[in-house]
């Protein structure tokens, strides 16, 4: 029995759906009429119609459209589920049968595994590149254009964001969709509607609609109809059209005669068919067969005053079928079919329908390049046509096929040379094999037969992608791979030659200033053409930009050699008018490579693909005296970065290191290395908004003669990058040198008048410690800085005449964001957060033009550093290279030095608070406390400290450098030049926090407890002074408010979660069951119930967290390092005194000592010491320390940490030897505090000597007599 026909399943099941059935409720089918009268059977049926079949590729247009429909004819979810069921098909078929069979799925079930299994991941970047690259079609209007752009933004922005949790802003899409409307214009058009700047995008499709139409009426529209032959009207138009609509008119006239000729002998009879010969067209102008006067070749050669340079050319543009051949098109790259805009093609494909197939055989089959190709075992004829732009198959072939892959592209202009136009819409991709090699390439569906003779066109672009050489005396096409053979005869057999040297004048304009013989004798031997360039890699060239390409010359017949000085100039072919290439000498280099230096006109990028041919080469046959001649050396190469040298890459392996270069090199457009280079972005403007309208004017500062040329020469660099322009404004203000680091000059404008009367900008800013926090659990850094980023955005054309600036040289004003201007961070920022949007779960940060990206893995960051590359090119923004770091271990960034889980100050800040002295002045205090205060959360009680100086800065004390102010200054200065480290925290794992109040301050420190350790880490630390009336507070009330001041400091990490307190203080752990607080107190807990904490009381003596309460020394290299070697050999000595081993043997007992091993540790994890305890470090893996804490001349001595097995014996021979002769606990603790610590060291020698036998028998035993009892008289 034969299957049931679709159609009648999907009736069937329509007319079930209307009646009730499947429903599996028990209702009648009258009953579930009654509750849907939206629907009956004729309206589902048609409804139904409407709704596209799901086969994977349409997920989301599916549903829509599903959804839609279901809500205009009052469908439910089950019949929903039931119609998507019917419109399955392919692999959502096999999806469904295979994976959700499940009795319990619904529709909205499917529909949601229907997106997460057939959406692309990647769908939104497509899409995005899609909407991004649209361009208006030559034959499409404003409307339909402005549709599908609407469209495909759309389909990347709403789309995307309703499966997804990213979220875009309806003013950015508007503005995104606004600025690639008016990009994609036909220049014609877009010129006029970027001068009116419409602000929305539908005033932007209004004023393009008027000046599509106001060109319209300009343009002359000819409509030939067959009753204008006869009209005298007609002919008074002939005579009043251009030359280019006569020579449309005459071509189309002539058809017109043949078709009604052909047609004529068709009504005739077969006799006349069989001897209709068809009319041969002869040029008015040379009496040739098989073209008109107006597409004469001979006719446009003899206006230019020379002969055809192509004999073959010339014989394959002459022949009888009027086939093209020979013409150089811009080629189109394999993969790139969905871009394919105009092709031209063989008029045969558009004549078929109306010729005689014999005919046309003669015509074709003897004179046509044809040869016999495979495609899914299909043998057919193909025919090379290096004047079509594509590749064309034919409709009956494809029926044939039963392995290709359809591509959605927008429709395809196919144009032949007798203006016959037809569109198609289908490109297919499949394999072609020549001889015994296959390709893969693409086709475009012609929806007709192209000729008896052959089913395939092969165009330039299969051609040049697959690098063919097409030898007409062999008759062969050929490549590094295979070498075809066809039959050709030439359509002329009187062919001739021309003498090319008799008619060649020699061309020596190209300086009157030079003698620059160009030999134009020399030309190809066999096409007669100079020798062409073609692009040697794809080079993407930034708007209104200039760059070195690499070229190529195609030199068959080896008139060149390495060496030898040649002029390049523009291809005469290349049709394209954005580009201006330079005329230019340069010199062959290997393998025929040169440069030719390309300018880009264009307000957008330009892609020139590799192999596009650009320039042709004509050799020099004398080169003297060249003064005004751009020569092309090699300072392209200058311009291209050496990784190596710029980077430092020494600690990745030799593969990622690969990895990392071929990134970079891929991505080169996104570095400048100078203002020269700067891209523009245009997607935020920045204006300014002044209170008042009145001008500020300033007159000029002057310069000193010796920077005069230094400034003529800035404000020349400023005008050649576009950044100013000069001006009429009202505005005026100064302009001065400030001299760089590296001695050069940077010209910066004081813009301090205008930015009084500026109205701020309140876009926020980062928050540094949130940036910094985001690095946690992160392995690879990499950081980014903007080249001048500020000059990189625009300013708003209504804005650029606030900025004058005046100069002796003149007065300008800036059309890019200047320096010093007040808002320009904001609006920076604002324009960064839309470039990077959507990106901060990454771990991407942005401060103004500072880009920070970190990862765990190495795959991952890369991946993760092209996005942020892809997302800079497509704002068109510059980053320097030399201010950049990939894929680091450790960065500095804004003032941190950031590792792996810790974080520093930058060591380059230190060293500025090392050196500096102390201050003179109340200014300079503050700046000194400005300076700390950046890193008060590496200094536990910062506030305390720094209390006297704090104290000086008031306005109402005299400043008093005294004793208490320099202890503070020395102590500040000695906390960070011995670099602290914090640890990053993790959100993970529970914090936990110690508090400390004092008599005029407060502190506390955000610890994390290290698993694997036990030790607490510190996150941040914080304090503040107390202020004058909560100094008079009880101790329990400081120390209340110092655990509401931590965890209100500390809210950002401890709020949601549970954490613990530490305090020394025990009142604090029972105030909050106390029965009659204090109202202060009760109001400061009250404050404190949104959090979950505990709060545990730990003594002294083993509170531990005091020491970064009160701060420790932070052992260092440079302390290790200046450790004195003489007192290295003092300890040595020592222990060779007191008869030790050998330094081996104490190194493997201080290994094994628990206290040893702890203090080790802690070094090589930059554990945070007190600053009361000793200076620890490893000299020689020799654990020693120093004590700052001691007074007198052994303070600073150099003491080996004796592990305890040893200091028996160090205290029997510090006190038990007869040259000592048993000294008491005072003089006992001098000697061994001389050379020796350890842990304790002051009980174990009290005891030491306490229980010394020796010692006590010297002390004697003193008997102590009673008083008698007596009784005590009473009166």
């Amino acid at each position: 029995m034969a299957p049931p026909e679709s159609n009648d399943i999907e009736n069937e099941v329509v007319n079930d759906l209307a009646l009730g059935k499947n429903q599996g409720d028990g209702s009648t089918p009258q009953q579930q009429i009654n509750a849907l009268p939206k629907m009956n059977v004729l309206s589902n049926a048609s409804m139904m119609q409407m709704v596209p079949n799901l086969s994977g590729k349409n997920v989301i247009d599916f549903f829509r459209t599903l959804e839609y429909t279901g809500k205009l004819s009052g469908w439910n979810d089950e019949q929903l589920f039931i119609i998507t069921n019917i419109k399955l098909e392919g692999n959502a078929r096999k999806y469904f049968e295979s994976s959700l069979q499940s009795p319990d799925i619904n529709y909205k079930k499917l529909k949601e595994c229907m997106l997460s299994h057939f959406t692309d991941s990647q769908s939104f970047s497509t899409d995005f590149a899609k909407f991004s690259s649209a361009k208006q079609y030559d034959m499409e209007s404003v409307k339909d254009y402005s549709v599908r752009m609407e469209g495909l933004a759309h389909k990347s922005f709403v789309a995307h964001c309703a499966n997804s949790e990213e979220k875009i802003s309806d003013s950015f899409k508007e503005k995104l969709l606004l600025s690639q409307f008016i990009s994609g214009l036909r220049q014609k058009i877009k010129a006029p509607v970027m001068i009116e700047n419409p602000s929305t995008f539908s005033e932007a499709v209004e004023f393009a609609t008027r000046v599509e139409k106001s060109q319209e009426l300009l343009t002359p529209n000819v409509n030939v109809v067959e009753g204008y032959a006869q009209n005298n009207d007609f002919e008074k138009m002939l005579k009043t059209t251009t030359e280019t609509y006569a020579k449309s008119l005459e071509l189309v006239t002539q058809q017109l005669q043949a078709l009604t000729s052909r047609l004529d002998i068709l009504q005739n009879g077969t006799e006349q068919q069989r001897n209709f010969r068809p009319q041969v067209i002869i040029c008015s102008y040379c009496s040739r067969p098989g073209h008109i006067a107006p597409n004469c070749y001979q006719k446009s050669r003899d206006r230019q005053g020379q002969f055809n340079q192509n004999m073959r050319s010339d014989f394959n543009l002459r022949r009888q079928n009027q086939y093209h051949y020979g013409r150089q098109n811009q080629p189109i790259r394999q993969n790139q079919a969905s871009v394919v805009g105009e092709a031209r093609v063989d008029p045969l494909s558009f004549t078929e329908a109306h010729a005689d197939p014999k005919t046309c055989t003669e015509f074709s089959s003897c004179n046509l390049p044809i040869i016999s190709v495979d495609i899914d075992k299909i043998k057919c004829n193909a025919l090379i046509d290096t004047g079509a732009t594509m590749n064309l198959l034919s409709i009956d072939m494809v029926q044939l096929l039963n392995h290709y892959k359809m591509l959605q592209t927008p429709p395809i202009e196919l144009k032949s040379l007798s203006g016959t136009t037809v569109t198609s819409n289908q490109v297919l991709e499949c394999e072609i094999v020549l001889g015994n090699k296959t390709y893969k390439t693409q086709f475009v569906i012609s929806n007709s037969c192209l000729s008896p003779a052959f089913e395939v066109i092969l165009g330039f672009n299969f051609l040049n992608y697959f690098n063919f050489v097409i030898d007409c005396g062999e008759n062969t096409i050929k490549n590094n791979d295979v070498c075809i053979k066809w039959n050709f005869e030439r359509a002329y057999p009187y062919g001739f030659e021309y003498n090319i040297q008799h008619e060649m004048k020699p061309d020596n304009s190209l300086n009157e200033n030079s003698n620059v013989l160009i030999d134009q004798n020399v030309k190809c031997k066999q096409t007669g053409k100079p020798p062409l360039g073609r692009v040697f890699t794809k080079t993407l060239i930034p708007p209104n930009s200039q760059k070195y390409v690499d070229i190529k010359i195609v030199d068959v017949n080896n008139n060149f050699v390495i060496g030898n000085i040649i002029l390049l100039e523009k291809n005469p072919n290349l049709s394209t008018s954005s580009i201006m290439i330079a005329r230019a000498v340069s010199t062959l280099k290997e393998n025929n490579m040169c440069l030719a230096l390309v300018v880009n006109l264009e307000d957008k990028p330009l892609t020139l693909n590799k192999g596009m041919i650009i320039v042709q080469a004509l050799p020099i046959h004398e080169v003297s005296n060249i003064e005004s001649v751009n020569t092309l050396s090699d300072s392209k190469n200058s311009k291209k970065i050496d990784w190596d040298k710029t980077l430092n890459f020494d600690h990745l392996s030799k593969e990622q290191k690969s990895k990392v270069i071929n990134l970079l090199n891929k991505y080169d457009s996104v570095f400048a290395q100078d203002i020269s280079e700067l891209g523009q972005c245009g997607i935020v403007q920045h204006e300014i908004h002044l209170t008042d309208p009145v001008p500020t004017r300033q007159k000029p500062y002057r310069v000193p003669y010796q920077l005069k040329a230094e400034m003529k020469r800035q404000i020349n660099t400023l005008l050649d990058a576009g950044i100013i322009q000069p001006s009429k404004s009202a505005y005026a203000a100064p302009v001065l040198l400030v001299k760089k680091s590296d001695d050069s000059y940077r010209l910066v404008a004081d813009l301090r008048k205008l930015n009084s009367k500026t109205i701020p900008d309140n876009f926020p800013l980062p928050n540094l410690n949130e940036m910094i926090d985001m690095l946690t659990g992160a392995k690879y850094f990499t950081t980014m800085d903007l080249t001048s980023g500020f000059h990189q955005m625009l300013l708003h054309p209504n804005s650029t005449h606030l900025t004058g600036i005046t100069t002796e040289f003149g007065l300008f004003e800036y059309k890019r964001l200047p320096f010093g201007l007040r808002n320009a961070s904001s609006s920076f920022q604002r324009l960064m957060s839309l470039v990077l949007n959507g990106l901060s779960d990454l771990q991407i940060g942005c401060y103004i033009d500072d880009i920070i990206i970190a990862s765990n893995d190495f795959d991952q960051h890369l991946a993760t550093l092209e996005l942020v590359f892809q997302r800079l090119i497509t704002a068109n923004l510059k980053v320097k290279p030399s201010k950049c770091a990939f894929l680091q271990f450790e960065i500095s960034f804004l003032g941190h030095t950031v590792k792996e889980g810790k974080v520093l100050p930058d060591s380059k800040n230190l060293k500025s608070i090392k050196d500096s002295l102390p201050p003179n002045s109340k200014k300079k205090v503050r700046s000194f406390l400005g300076l700390t205060g950046f890193y008060r959360k590496f200094i536990p009680n910062y506030s305390k400290i720094a209390l006297p100086l704090t104290n000086l800065t008031k306005d109402k004390v005299p400043f008093v450098w005294g004793e208490e102010e320099q202890k503070a200054f020395e102590l500040l200065k000695n906390y960070l030049i011995t670099e602290p480290c914090l640890h990053l925290p993790d959100f993970s794992r529970p914090f936990s926090i110690f508090t400390d109040a004092s008599k005029y301050s407060l502190g506390c420190v955000l610890v994390q407890e290290d698993a694997s350790t036990g030790f607490h880490h510190p996150i941040a630390f914080a304090s503040r002074k107390l202020g004058p009336s909560e100094i008079s507070y009880a101790t329990v009330e400081k120390e209340c408010l110092a655990l509401v001041f931590a965890i209100t400091h500390f809210k950002n990490y401890l709020y949601g979660a549970h954490f613990n307190v530490f305090s020394d203080q025990q009142c604090l752990s029972r105030v909050k069951t106390l029965k009659d607080p204090t109202s202060r107190i009760a109001r400061w807990f009250l404050t404190l119930q949104q959090y979950d904490y505990t709060i545990i009381y730990k003594p002294g003596r083993l509170n531990f967290m005091a020491d970064y309460l009160s701060r420790a020394t932070y052992p260092t290299d440079k302390q290790s390092d200046n450790t004195n070697s003489e007192e290295i050999h003092n300890v040595n000595a020592q222990f060779n005194v007191f008869n030790f081993t050998s330094i081996h043997e104490l190194i493997e007992k201080q290994n094994k000592d628990p206290y040893c091993q702890n203090i080790k540790s802690k070094l090589n994890s930059n554990f945070v010491f007190s600053p009361k305890s000793p200076q620890f470090f490893i000299k020689d893996n020799l654990l020693l320390c120093k004590n700052n804490n001691m007074s007198g001349r052994h303070k600073l001595n150099t003491k080996l940490v004796v592990p305890q097995s040893l200091v028996p014996q160090i205290l029997q021979l510090c006190h038990d030897i007869d040259a000592v002769a048993h000294p008491g606990l005072s003089r006992t603790m001098r000697r061994i505090q001389k050379n020796y610590f350890w842990r304790g060291q002051f009980r174990q020698v009290k005891n030491y000597i306490a229980s010394c036998h020796e010692c006590i028998q010297r002390r004697g035993y003193v008997k102590h007599i009673k008083a008698p009892i007596q009784r005590i008289p009473t009166a």
